[in-house]
C-alpha cells in the first residue's frame, strides 16, 4: 500500500482475506494513500490507476468473502454486532488497562503525534485509527487481545517514527518509514 507495488499486494491480500475479514482496512489504507499524494488533501491527486486497484481489491475482498460466507453459511457463528458488550466493558475502569495494552497503549499517542511522521503515505494512514476502533467496538470483542494482531505492526512502525522524530528533533531524517513500513 505505502510503495505502490499492486502487483505485489493483490495477491497477497488475496491470501490475507481468506484468513481475515479485516483486510477491509487495506482497501481503505489505499483509498487514503491516493487521496493524500504528495502530502496534500485532494480529490484531484487521485489518478484513473488508483481508482482501478481500489476497486480491484474491493472486488477481490467481496468475492472472498461472499465465498467463505456461502461455503459456511451452515457453520454456526458468533458473527454480529458487540456494541452492547463493548460499551458495557468499557464503562468499568478496570479493564481499561487491558483495553489500551491492545496496542501497547500507543494508540493515542500515535494519533495525537501523527504530524510527526514524515512519510506523508504512512501519517495519512494513521488516519483510519479512529475508524478501526469504531469497527472493533462494533464488531470484535474489545477484551480479546488477538483482534490487535492486525495492527500490531502498523503501530510499532508508527511509534518508531513519532519516536525517532522526538529524539532527532525534526521529522527530516535519511530513511523513510515507508522504506522501513515496506
Amino acid at each position: 500500500v505505502l510503495t505502490d507495488r499492486f502487483w505485489w499486494l493483490l495477491p497477497l491480500f488475496a491470501l490475507a482475506t481468506w484468513n481475515r475479514e479485516t483486510t477491509l482496512f487495506l482497501v481503505f489504507a489505499r483509498g487514503v494513500v491516493a487521496l493524500s499524494r504528495g502530502g496534500r488533501w485532494s480529490l484531484r491527486a487521485v489518478k484513473l490507476r488508483d481508482i482501478v486497484e481500489v476497486a480491484g481489491l474491493c472486488v477481490v475482498w467481496v468475492a472472498i468473502t461472499a465465498a467463505l460466507h456461502h461455503r459456511y453459511a451452515g457453520n454456526p457463528t458468533e458473527a454480529g454486532t458487540r456494541i452492547a458488550s463493548n460499551l458495557h466493558n468499557l464503562l468499568r475502569p478496570v479493564l481499561w488497562p487491558a483495553i489500551l495494552s491492545g496496542s501497547a497503549f500507543l494508540m493515542p499517542w500515535i494519533y495525537w503525534r501523527r504530524d510527526l511522521i514524515s512519510a506523508p503515505r504512512l501519517r495519512a494512514c494513521v488516519l483510519l485509527l479512529p475508524l478501526w476502533v469504531l469497527m472493533l467496538l462494533c464488531f470484535g470483542q474489545i477484551l480479546e487481545v488477538r483482534i490487535y494482531g492486525d495492527i500490531a505492526v502498523f503501530i510499532a512502525v508508527c511509534a518508531a517514527a513519532i519516536l525517532r522524530a522526538e529524539l532527532s528533533g525534526g521529522t527530516e531524517s535519511g530513511t523513510r518509514e515507508e522504506n522501513v513500513a515496506a
